[in-house]
């Protein structure tokens, strides 16, 4: 890098030190220039590219200069470049930046080629956990969120539940609301602690009431079923429609299926059609097998089988057993795609071995 690049770093990411970091205080999960980023960088969120300028230009009015660079990192209609914010971000956390290192971090747990996929390297990985722990250390609450993330999936650092939760327990004691939402997560499967499930509803509903649409989705996603709160199928609508409209593809696809099936909500297949191709279309492979049963049977859409394929091949492909076994199933009846009864059968097997019972049934 030039001598006058370097300087030009330095000189826009020293303006990433915001005084909320110089105190220590978390920024919250929902000043916008935070909300962007998670956006930009596929923490689970999503909205439309003019949504993520929207919130950047309003951060930066707000006096958040580093969201005035944006147009370094963010592309357009596209995801935000991975590559460049590495170097950028990367330069910003070595000079002791906080917001840089979580956003290093973000970058360094996905797959350059693919955001938003798990990247698996472990050198990354250790890379991530130092970007996470120099915020969390400096009083970005945030980054101790994340470490906790990174504990609970044994990424980067050894796999331990309970330092796991001694991070989300830091970070929500100390106002993040991600970390709250995390930490409810492993209440509710006892993941480092006794579980309780009650406690995890009161988790989530200080996470969701905070601005965590991870919160909303969970709790919502547990007054459909009861567990651990008393059942209410139209809270459960009102709290995935949140979670939905806060960027939560699980929200989405929780929504959509309330409205298939008339769960708490008015039963509309194209209403619910509708919600599962968005989230399918951002990642949500549940919504994916959802909506390729729909295009089968024609509900809330035009019926096509070759859809439904299309939908099972693109699960299968990242190694979902319900898409592999339907495509096989449709494969070995010759339903929407030319029959091969040899390869039918090794979909169906292999999804059967890997113990989807609706494969062994069907073979």
């Amino acid at each position: 890098m030039s001598l006058l690049r370097t300087i030009s770093v330095v000189s826009v990411c020293a303006a990433l030190l915001t005084p909320a970091q110089a105190t220590g205080k978390d920024l919250g999960e929902t000043t916008s220039f935070l909300k962007a980023l998670e956006y930009d960088f596929r923490q689970g969120l999503w909205a439309a590219p003019q949504r993520i300028v929207q919130l950047y230009n309003e951060a930066c009015k707000a006096g958040q200069r580093q969201a005035c660079n944006y147009k370094i990192w963010h592309r357009g209609a596209h995801i935000a470049n991975f590559e460049t914010a590495r170097k950028f971000f990367g330069s910003g956390c070595s000079l002791g930046l906080l917001v840089p290192c979580i956003v290093q971090g973000w970058v360094l747990t996905q797959k350059d080629q693919r955001p938003g996929s798990t990247n698996s390297d472990v050198s990354n990985g250790i890379q991530a956990a130092e970007s996470f722990r120099k915020a969390c250390d400096g009083g970005f609450l945030r980054g101790c969120a994340e470490l906790g993330r990174l504990y609970r999936r044994g990424f980067g650092v050894p796999k331990d539940p309970k330092q796991s939760t001694a991070y989300f327990k830091k970070g929500c004691d100390g106002g993040n609301m991600r970390g709250c939402a995390s930490l409810g997560y492993n209440y509710e499967k006892g993941k480092g602690v006794t579980k309780d499930v009650a406690h995890a509803n009161t988790l989530y509903k200080q996470s969701c009431d905070g601005g965590s649409m991870h919160g909303c989705a969970n709790l919502g996603y547990n007054y459909k079923n009861g567990y651990g709160i008393t059942k209410s199928p139209k809270e459960s609508t009102v709290l995935m429609k949140k979670a939905c409209d806060g960027g939560s593809m699980r929200g989405c696809a929780s929504l959509g299926y309330n409205y298939a099936t008339g769960v708490g909500a008015t039963q509309n297949m194209k209403k619910a059609s509708a919600l599962y191709k968005k989230a399918c279309d951002r990642g949500n492979i549940w919504s994916c097998n959802n909506l390729a049963e729909h295009y089968e049977e024609g509900w809330g859409v035009k019926k096509s089988a070759r859809k439904a394929n299309r939908l099972y091949k693109k699960n299968c492909d990242k190694h979902n057993m319900h898409g592999c076994a339907h495509l096989g199933w449709n494969i070995l009846t010759g339903n929407g795609i030319k029959i091969d009864l040899r390869e039918g059968r090794r979909l169906l097997k292999m999804a059967c071995d890997a113990d989807f019972k609706w494969a062994c049934y069907h073979m």
